[in-house]
């Protein structure tokens, strides 16, 4: 089992493939860059989510991808408004933490056919930064974080058919950027 397996059972993924006693989990699908920079901030805070739910028995995540630039994952019971909550609160951080390094307050690129965070020194370690220098891209925003963001949701418990939540990232982002400023430290 991976070290987040033994400590978060729900990261275990049940489908075709587990079926061989295989370590792999959740985790191994999240780009390396983002496992770095907060994997164990989003399974914490999650964990603490699930327990509050009172559904640590049936919690499951059914997938994880990289669309647009961003980190979603697909897990049940993600209409819990704190479940919910973080989950787009971690995708909202990953647009603007290299996925390949951690680094934070970088801008999303077109790299090929794809949008990717990426910082400079590792896109031009991709097989496709011959295409453009890295200060001539168009980029996606201003690469900050920022401090809070409004998601809108489909509802149908109003009116308009729309509900909106204010997620909040500035403390997230402050731990993400300092553990990034330890690491540079400590390479010197």
């Amino acid at each position: 089992m991976s070290e987040y397996s033994k400590k978060y059972p729900w990261l275990k993924i049940n489908s075709l493939y587990s079926f061989d006693g295989s370590d792999y989990d959740t985790m191994d699908d999240i780009p390396e860059g983002w496992r770095i920079a907060f994997g164990d901030l989003l399974c914490e805070e999650l964990d603490s989510a699930i327990k509050k739910a009172g559904v640590e028995d049936d919690f499951e995540i059914y997938g994880v991808a990289v669309k647009c630039g961003c980190l979603k994952i697909y897990a049940s019971h993600n209409t819990s408004p704190e479940i919910r909550d973080i989950l787009d609160k971690y995708t909202v951080l990953s647009s603007n933490i290299c996925m390949h390094c951690g680094k934070p307050d970088v801008h999303r690129i077109k790299v090929g056919v794809l949008t990717k965070p990426l910082c400079e020194k590792c896109y031009y370690e991709t097989p496709y930064s011959d295409e453009a220098k890295y200060e001539d891209l168009k980029y996606a925003g201003d690469g900050k974080i920022r401090n809070s963001c409004i998601i809108p949701y489909a509802c149908r418990d109003n009116d308009t058919g729309i509900e909106e939540h204010k997620i909040y990232l500035k403390d997230t982002a402050d731990k993400i950027r300092a553990r990034w400023s330890e690491r540079e430290i400590g390479r010197s």
